[in-house]
């Protein structure tokens, strides 16, 4: 989709509602992702003493610990899309806001 300028957009209460949702999901988005993180620093030193802590680092999965942080960002996007193509739906008859979904949904490229 072509970024495109759209002029004197006014939201009703069903896009105020989901742009709060938006907000909502990326700080969920946040939380999740320090959590992960958190509970791997968890994992490997809560209750060790040095010489465990140094088994538990060298035996974390890494591997699975990459993937849950990389996916974090991906699971939000989806949820946002999600509520972006409700709000394309719910808004076929107003032009203006119905681009605005459009563009958060499939963004743009200039």
């Amino acid at each position: 989709m072509r970024c495109v300028p759209i002029n004197g957009v006014t939201f009703d209460s069903a896009s105020k509602q989901a742009i709060q949702r938006i907000k909502d999901i990326q700080g969920l988005a946040n939380a999740l992702a320090t959590a992960v993180s958190l509970g791997t620093v968890v994992n490997i030193f809560l209750g060790n003493r040095m010489v465990e802590s140094s088994f538990t680092i060298s035996t974390t999965d890494w591997e699975a610990f990459g993937q849950a942080m990389g996916s974090v960002p991906t699971i939000a996007r989806r949820e946002i899309e999600k509520v972006a193509g409700n709000q394309v739906l719910a808004h076929l008859n107003d032009q203006k806001q119905k681009e605005f979904w459009q563009a958060v949904e499939y963004g743009c490229q200039k």
